[in-house]
């Protein structure tokens, strides 16, 4: 069933890019760094390792689902 659109997420959708970085997910959900590696590991919170790219990165879209509380998905 579809929520409806609630604020926070708009203002989440403006103030972060596409894809941000372990870091700035950190910063933003106020968590070390470390736990947020523990959230990509254990599959709650989705992220990618583009081909190049020595960092990981997590989808705005990812973070959204993951305060909504909603499963992660690649």
């Amino acid at each position: 069933m579809p929520r409806p659109n609630e604020p926070w997420t708009d203002d989440l959708r403006s103030s972060l890019p596409p894809l941000i970085t372990v870091a700035q997910a950190a910063e933003y959900l106020h968590r070390s760094e470390s736990s947020i590696r523990n959230y990509i590991a254990s599959g709650a919170l989705a992220a990618t390792r583009p081909v190049g790219v020595r960092c990981v990165l997590v989808p705005r879209a990812a973070l959204i689902r993951f305060l909504r509380g909603e499963a992660a998905s690649a």
